[in-house]
């Protein structure tokens, strides 16, 4: 009893016969050996170091047809995935710049009252740098205080807020209530 070629067919990876193919047969070199298409694919993808045919050890290299589209999808992957990183820092680091404004922008109307905090802070369409650095800056400061470098940083903030504020030591009285800018003035010196 004679078999036919379409019977002899066996897949010298997965050892499916004709009968339970998976799609395409190929035979990828001289010799014998002959495997599906998807088989042969994922072999390879898995012994990449040299795919080499077990029967008469030829090396296999995989070609495509380039196409504008396919090199236009791999530019585009190949940008995303160098500009990922940086993207994902810099949401990161705006999310914390923002973060840390709102809370400094409610410390300073929380210490302050609406009317003295709102003349401190003023419109965000005319903050000048101060106002974009300062305010970002009050929750590190608030943490610098519970350590060691609290000394060094109360008495700073506090030259600076009484500036703020637009006291000078001609301006500056003691009333009573105290406004909060002499109060946090005076705050290092009782600490």
């Amino acid at each position: 009893m004679s078999l036919t070629k379409r019977e002899e067919q066996r897949c010298w990876i997965c050892f499916g016969d004709a009968s339970d193919s998976q799609g395409q047969w190929v035979k990828p070199c001289q010799c014998s050996l002959e495997a599906h298409q998807t088989c042969l694919l994922d072999w390879i993808a898995e012994n990449q170091k040299g795919s080499i045919t077990k029967k008469c050890s030829t090396t296999y290299h995989l070609s495509q047809h380039s196409t504008v589209r396919l090199a236009f999808m791999a530019l585009v992957d190949a940008i995303i995935r160098a500009s990922a990183p940086y993207v994902a820092v810099l949401g990161v680091g705006c999310s914390v710049f923002i973060t840390c404004t709102t809370y400094g922008a409610f410390s300073v109307m929380t210490l302050f009252g609406p009317r003295d905090g709102e003349r401190l802070i003023g419109n965000p369409a005319h903050w000048t740098w101060r106002s974009w650095l300062g305010l970002p800056l009050i929750p590190f400061l608030l943490f610098s205080t519970k350590t060691r470098w609290g000394d060094v940083v109360l008495p700073v903030t506090a030259m600076t807020l009484l500036r703020a504020s637009g006291y000078t030591h001609r301006t500056l009285k003691l009333t009573w209530p105290m406004s909060p800018a002499l109060t946090i003035a005076l705050v290092p010196g009782l600490r």
